[in-house]
């Protein structure tokens, strides 16, 4: 057994030596030294490094390197926040595994380190100069290495702990104000390898942007990586997402090839707070929703990526107690985005579910507000490719019931359209097409589109709660507006609808009524009692109506009223809810007696009386149409002279024939004859 003392002091010995040389390089080699490689070495890619703190050996519990308050600028003068900032970052090594060339760190700590990002005017920015360097560094580069090549140098990586706490990125544009602050509050990865063994991760993170509320995310998931293969699958990812009282669960896993282009992975929302979320971004919309609304928010996602780089992706949304199912292929366009071809289905959505009516929802005054505008994403417009196919069974708002939607969105190289829109909403049906075409500078927006036998009454008490209307109408329109941001559209916007309808009917007024008290104004008599229907109806009806300047305006309007035409125009105010309609009733004829006014005759048949309906459309009453009193006085005066003027005639008339017989009796009648002549003739001068 002499032999195995011999080879227990050798390896004793050896032990003493290493020992001896690891004291040595700790205690009497200062990490210090390196300070001018690591300077240089930055220096390379364009930035300066400037390590504050000292470098420090770590012997306890691990052996490993400390690295102190080190910033890296993009040059020796710059001003302002550091491109990197490192707080604290140390790692420790196993020195063992060092001789078969296996890295296996016990340790990695990442504190306190932040990133700053700038974007300056002219869309440059801070790390531009370094990104620039690396990037040229990356193409001097020989081509890369073969799988094979690569998985043979490779080395065998074990990481026992990485801790990461206060990994910040502070983003900010300068041109626009727009701010970012997201920090990796931390991070905790154990048993960190590459050959496919589970790795367990937890982390925590926050985000805040500009003027909205702090957003906090935490999760934990089990990763695994296998170098030989290639492949990374993440599986189960738990995350949840909050801000203020919102809250938001999912749960995800990824299966990825890195070797090809194939990827598999599944999303699926559990619960969101969609309520708490909106409310949270903005507390108006509380006092619009109604209670119980987007209580509950599901989505499950499924997505494959094929080896030529095509997405295929099957979705489901469930919001409340409406489904939305679908698919979506995104085909890659080199040097653009994807092209979209998507189709989605729709069950029934009822906006009385989420919305609450109009009388409900507080209204505030808060007086004359600038005008807002944003500009068209002309750039990104001109890049859509898309093929859209939608439907909705049914969709509920109020009264009204709009059944089978269903269109087609078109998007290409600039051309957005909207076409075979087409859907049955109060009993009739509707079909449209729209275009915007952002391929010149100043993009034009066109719309058409026809109605057939539509309800007018629901319609009327559905979008504006007016209840007076009855009737069926048909009809077509059209619209079109220029510009190249919103503002634009909304202040060129022009429209024109021409609808016709067999019967109308008005209520609370009665137009012949109305007309029959103009006839006793003028002809001095008094309605006789008479129980007079509450509606007027007119038939046919044809209107047309413009819309322009954010005011529709009542072009023509005409139709019969039994024995009376009626002829109007006006204007209504989309923002006010204020009409003006001035509407002139003639007699069209005389075929048999008015009933009510059987002292109208022959002589109404060239006069017009002239209405006035004029209000706000929330408040349509009995008064609303009103007889022009003015305009009828002005009548009754003017008949009043002509009788006048008649019995003055009569009396003059009269009197000459008597001062003739008297002239008579005394002169001949060419005198007489001459005698009327001068009278008239000095009476002229």
């Amino acid at each position: 057994m002499l032999w195995l003392k011999r080879i227990a002091l050798v390896f004793f010995a050896l032990l003493c030596v290493l020992a001896a040389l690891i004291a040595y390089f700790l205690f009497f080699f200062d990490p210090n030294r390196l300070k001018p490689l690591l300077e240089d070495e930055v220096a390379k890619y364009g930035a300066h490094l400037h390590m504050e703190g000292d470098l420090r050996w770590q012997v306890f519990p691990k052996l490993g390197l400390q690295v102190n308050d080190t910033q890296v600028y993009n040059n020796a003068e710059q001003r302002g926040p550091a491109l990197l900032d490192l707080g604290h970052v140390s790692f420790a090594l196993a020195l063992k595994p060092l001789l078969s060339q296996e890295v296996q760190v016990d340790a990695i700590r990442l504190h306190e380190v932040t990133l700053n990002y700038q974007t300056l005017e002219g869309g440059s920015s801070n790390w531009d100069s370094l990104l620039a360097s690396d990037a040229a560094e990356t193409d001097s580069e020989t081509e890369a290495a073969t799988p094979e090549q690569a998985s043979a140098q490779a080395f065998t990586l074990n990481i026992a702990d990485i801790d990461v706490q206060a990994l910040t990125l502070r983003y900010e544009d300068l041109t626009t104000g727009q701010r970012l602050l997201a920090t990796l509050e931390t991070l905790q990865v154990a048993r960190v390898n590459l050959d496919g063994q589970p790795m367990p991760m937890h982390f925590t993170l926050s985000a805040e942007l500009s003027e909205l509320p702090k957003l906090r995310a935490g999760g934990e998931a089990t990763v695994r990586y296998d170098a030989s293969a290639r492949t990374l699958n993440i599986d189960p990812l738990t995350l949840i997402l909050s801000a203020k009282d919102a809250q938001a669960k999912a749960q995800a896993a990824l299966s990825m090839a890195l070797s090809t282009a194939e990827l598999n992975t599944t999303l699926k929302l559990t619960s969101m707070e969609a309520r708490n979320w909106l409310t949270t971004l903005s507390p108006d919309l509380d006092n619009a929703l109604a209670p119980g609304a987007l209580e509950s928010v599901q989505m499950e996602l499924d997505a494959q990526r094929l080896d030529d780089g095509t997405m295929n992706i099957t979705h489901l949304f469930q919001v409340d107690d409406t489904q939305v199912k679908g698919a979506t292929e995104l085909v890659p366009r080199a040097e653009s985005l994807p092209a979209v071809r998507s189709t989605l289905h729709g069950d029934t959505l009822n906006l009385n579910r989420y919305l609450k009516p109009n009388n409900e929802v507080p209204v505030s005054n808060p007086g004359p507000t600038a005008a807002t505008s944003t500009p068209l994403p002309l750039e990104l417009l001109r890049e859509l490719d898309i093929d859209l196919e939608m439907k909705l069974d049914q969709l509920q708002y109020d009264a009204l019931s709009v059944t089978q939607i269903q269109s087609k969105v078109l998007a290409h190289e600039g051309l957005l359209e909207v076409s075979k829109l087409n859907a049955w909403v109060a009993e009739g049906n509707l079909s449209a097409n729209a275009a915007l075409d952002a391929r010149t500078a100043r993009p034009t927006l066109k719309a058409e589109g026809a109605l057939t036998h539509l309800n007018a009454a629901t319609v009327a008490v559905a979008l504006a709660d007016f209840s007076q209307l009855e009737g069926y109408v048909s009809g077509q329109f059209s619209a079109q507006a220029a510009g190249a941001d919103t503002a634009d559209l909304v202040n060129t916007l022009s429209a024109e609808a021409r609808v016709e309808s067999d019967a109308l009917r008005f209520s609370p007024f009665n137009l012949l009524k109305m007309y029959c008290q103009a006839a006793a104004i003028v002809e001095q008599k008094t309605l006789p009692e008479q129980n007079w229907a509450k509606f007027t109806q007119i038939s046919p009806v044809t209107l047309i109506a413009k819309y322009a300047n954010k005011t529709a305006r009542l072009e023509s309007f005409s139709g019969a009223i039994e024995t009376l035409t009626t002829q109007a125009q006006g204007e209504f105010n989309t923002e006010s809810g204020e009409f003006d309609f001035p509407i002139a009733l003639s007699l069209k004829r005389l075929e048999q007696e008015l009933p009510g006014c059987k002292f109208v005759d022959e002589r109404w048949a060239n006069q017009s009386v002239p209405l006035r309906c004029k209000g706000q459309l929330d408040n349509v009453g009995v008064d609303t149409c009103s007889l022009d009193t003015a305009y009828l006085k002005k009548i009754a005066e003017q008949r009043l002279e002509k009788e006048k003027q008649k019995h003055v005639d009569r009396v003059e008339k009269e009197l000459e024939d008597e001062a003739t017989k008297a002239l008579e009796k005394h002169l001949e009648s060419e005198d007489i004859d001459a005698l009327k002549n001068w009278l008239k003739g000095a009476t002229k001068k």
